[in-house]
Formats: structure tokens, C-alpha cells, sequence
């Protein structure tokens, strides 16, 4: 009886292992696919999104917000970041300002940046990076007189420019005013330069008069700004000696300067001692394709060590706290430094003292603006596709796009700049995995699932028979 019932139990077993390895046969051959086992949740998902932009253009609009997420399976193989511009005010041309997060997910020369309406037309645009700064320069310098005689029909007067208190500075001057007491009177007058009060050089002829309450007692120099330290006057026919009572030199100038816009971060980074303590390495994170104006340091120790990156940049570092005096700097200028790294190094060499202790960091990196017109589309006209009522969505991170677009926005951004734009706020920032590390990082696999089962079950099976074959005999 009992052998009659193993040899049941055996066929059973063995009928039943031969399906389990017939069915790994077909799943190794490809019959169960991978679409076998994702089937029916691609369906509901597919006719959840058909919902959603049915809704929307039912309204009549389209919801930035949904576009983004709708959009975003066929956008993330071709750009991995994405965010959303909120359209506001009322000027015709817009600009963002992109964030450091943008800058380490994109090309380093900004080749994939792509702005798109709400329509997915792609929108012209420019990058301004300068924010203009004029400087007045409003100088006045005393002059004494050091001679005055007369020769032929011309009366002479020679003043030298008092000496400012830095010896080293240069003497400029667009301009010279004189003072006088008397009136009714009007002389041409020729005007004379010289550096060392011996060789001359004629600098202009012009008209001094006061006549009947107008006056004219200043000469303007030229175009170019004038640095004699000696003047003379040549003055004809002066019959009336007509005479100054003061004569002051004046350099009047306005200097247009562009400034970078710049943006402080405060990055995550580790502190590592190198050498036994005799270097301190601190390794700054997130810096990838940032255009890097400083870094400052922040330490409560005395100290005053050379501070350098990559052995291009170095400076000595000090921060010295005395009884009544203190002396600080612990900034380190890059002038715009750019690593495609994501990591930058910062070296303090300690020689034989201990190291200081790094309380923060600091980093200060050029930031820019890029400006589109919010009224148009890509072909510049403006319509119900480009209203100021609508968002925008920019694109950022595609390996392929290298080169920089040329669009003809750029042949009269001073025009745009002059007439101004509304800066807009950048929200929704999305950084999507690239299509091959989304690949690598799946972490369920129903086939692989599927098989592994079957696996396990062919060994248990494996193992019955051989402990049924053993008790037959």
C-alpha cells in the first residue's frame, strides 16, 4: 500500500515538474513578455491622462501645471529638467533668472535651455547678464598763480594746480573756471597746458565776457580729459587788466561700468585634514557649471594662511582679532571659475599650526537673465497662443543640443533692455532621472519575479521525487 501510494505521489511530482519546466522553457523563450505583466496598468493610466486633456480643453485653456506632468514621459529622453514660468505684469517682455539648480542639470554653455508656450511653440530668446552702473565723478582742484607779464599785446597769466595729498594721482580735467570781481567786459583768450612749466602746448581759444548780467568764466577742455599741472592764460588787448581772483581746474565725467548679477549660495561640503593637519581640504559640493565669482570662509580663529584652488587661484587668507583692532579676509576671488565637476577643493595650508575651525562657507556665483517676449510666439506675432495670460515652461538638460541657437531677438536686445521687462518667478522645478539611469535603478522586476518562483518550486519538486525514489527501494 505505502509503496503504491509513493509511486502515485512520485508520478504526481514528476507530471508536475515537467510543467513547471515547460513553462520556465517559455518564459526564457520570450512568450511572457514584459507587456504580459504591465498590460492593465498602462491601460488605466493611459485613460486617466485622456481624462485629464479632455478637462482641460474642454475649459477652453490649457493648465500649465497638467501640461507639465502630461508631457513629461515623452519630454525626459530628450531634456531631464523642466519647470514652469508664471506669466505676470503687464510689460511685453519677460525674463527669468535661472538658479543654481539649473545650472548644474544643463550644458555648460546653456545650448539646451528652451522656453515653449503653452502651445509647445518655442519662444526666441536672449541671455543679459550685465546690470549697468554709472558712477559720477565730480572733482575740483585749487590753482595759484605763479607768474603774470606782459608781452607784446598780450597779457600773460600762468597758474600751477595745488598738489592733492596722493602725489600719485593723476590730475584730470575737462574743464576750466575762473572768478572775477569785474564786469562789462569780454576778451578772447587762448589757453595753454604744460607739464613741467616750460614746454607748451595750446589747448583751445575761447571767450571770456560779463556783459549785462551774462556771463560766460568757464572754458571746456575737449572731448578728452586734460592732465597738465600748468595752465596759461594769453590774453589780447587787455586794456581794462582784467584780472582773476581765483582759477580752479574741474573734472566732471560719468562711467558706465556693467556689473555681473551675482547670487550667494551656502553649499553643502565636508572638511578633510591632509598630511597630518598640515593642509585642510574643503570639498565643496553642487558647484557643477556655476561661473564662480568667491568663496568666503567663516571662522572664528585667528589665523593667516595662504588659501588656493587648483594651485590657479590663491591668496593669503587673514582673520586677526586683537585687543582694539581687528583685520579680516577670507574671501577667495575666482573671477568667474567654471568646473564641470560637481566637487571643488579648497586648500588652506596650516604648515605646522592646527587647523582652523570651518564654521559655514559661503560661495557667490554670476547668475543670468534670460529674456523672451511674453506677448508672441515664435514667429512674433501675438495672438490667443501668446497672451499675456499664459504660462511658459522651460526646458533645460539635453546632451544633444551643443550648439547655441541664433535667433534674431538678439539684433535689438538694447532696444528690449532700455524699454524694460517683468522678471518672473520660476516654480515647479523638476530634475527627471535620464531614460538610462531610470533603466538601471528599477528596482521591481515582474519577470525576473516570475522566474525566480519558478525556479525554487523545479528544486522542491527536484527534492520530492529523489526522496520518493529512495523509499520505493
Amino acid at each position: 500500500m505505502n509503496k503504491t501510494q509513493n509511486c502515485r505521489e512520485l508520478a504526481f511530482a514528476i507530471v508536475f515538474l515537467a510543467s513547471v519546466l515547460t513553462v520556465l522553457f517559455f518564459s526564457s523563450v520570450g512568450v511572457f513578455s514584459d507587456d504580459t505583466f504591465a498590460a492593465a496598468p498602462a491601460t488605466d493610466v493611459a485613460a486617466h491622462d485622456t481624462t485629464k486633456d479632455s478637462a482641460a480643453v474642454d475649459d477652453g485653456k490649457i493648465d500649465a501645471a497638467i501640461a507639465v506632468d502630461t508631457t513629461a514621459d515623452k519630454d525626459v529622453a530628450d531634456f531631464t529638467g523642466s519647470a514652469l514660468i508664471k506669466n505676470e505684469g503687464d510689460k511685453q517682455y519677460k525674463a527669468i533668472r535661472l538658479s543654481a539648480e539649473i545650472y548644474r542639470n544643463s550644458q555648460m554653455n546653456l545650448a539646451d535651455l528652451r522656453i515653449f508656450d503653452a502651445n509647445g511653440q518655442v519662444i526666441p530668446y536672449f541671455i543679459h547678464r550685465f546690470s549697468p552702473q554709472t558712477t559720477m565723478i565730480n572733482q575740483i582742484y585749487q590753482m595759484r598763480e605763479i607768474n603774470s607779464f606782459v608781452k607784446e599785446d598780450f597779457y600773460y597769466l600762468d597758474y600751477a594746480v595745488n598738489k592733492p595729498k596722493n602725489e600719485n594721482e593723476d590730475i584730470l580735467a575737462t574743464s576750466l573756471e575762473v572768478s572775477t570781481p569785474q564786469t562789462g567786459f569780454a576778451k578772447k583768450a587762448e589757453l595753454w597746458g604744460s607739464y613741467d612749466n616750460l614746454h607748451w602746448e595750446k589747448i583751445v581759444d575761447d571767450l571770456l565776457y560779463r556783459v549785462d548780467g551774462n556771463e560766460k568764466l568757464e572754458i571746456f577742455l575737449g572731448s578728452r580729459a586734460k592732465k597738465y599741472i600748468y595752465y596759461r592764460f594769453k590774453i589780447a588787448n587787455n586794456l581794462e587788466k582784467v584780472d582773476f581772483s581765483s582759477v580752479v581746474l574741474k573734472y566732471n565725467n560719468i562711467i558706465l561700468n556693467r556689473e555681473n548679477f551675482t547670487e550667494f549660495l551656502e553649499p553643502q561640503y565636508t572638511v578633510e585634514e591632509e598630511e597630518k593637519g598640515k593642509r585642510t581640504l574643503i570639498k565643496i559640493s553642487g558647484v557643477r557649471n556655476l561661473k564662480i565669482d568667491s568663496i568666503t570662509i567663516d571662522t572664528a580663529d585667528n589665523f593667516k594662511r595662504k588659501v588656493s584652488i587648483e594651485d590657479r587661484y590663491q591668496k593669503m587668507l587673514y582673520n586677526l582679532n586683537f585687543q582694539n583692532t581687528s583685520y579680516r579676509d577670507t574671501t577667495l576671488p575666482l573671477d568667474g571659475y567654471r568646473t564641470q565637476s560637481d566637487t571643488v577643493v579648497l586648500a588652506i595650508e596650516n604648515h605646522d599650526d592646527q587647523p582652523i575651525q570651518i564654521n559655514k562657507v559661503f560661495l557667490k556665483y554670476y547668475v543670468d537673465e534670460i529674456v523672451f517676449n511674453g506677448a508672441s510666439g515664435s514667429n512674433g506675432a501675438s495672438g490667443s497662443n501668446g497672451t499675456l495670460d499664459n504660462d511658459f515652461q522651460l526646458k533645460f538638460g539635453n546632451e544633444e543640443l551643443t550648439v547655441f541657437p541664433s535667433y534674431d531677438l538678439v539684433n535689438y536686445q538694447d532696444q528690449i533692455l532700455l524699454e524694460g521687462f517683468d522678471l518672473l518667478s520660476i516654480q515647479d522645478l523638476k530634475i527627471h532621472p535620464r531614460q538610462a539611469e531610470a533603466e538601471s535603478t528599477q528596482s521591481f522586476d515582474p519577470k525576473m519575479l516570475f522566474n525566480v518562483v519558478i525556479v525554487l518550486v523545479a528544486v522542491v519538486l527536484g527534492v520530492i521525487i529523489l526522496l520518493k525514489l529512495k523509499n520505493i527501494k
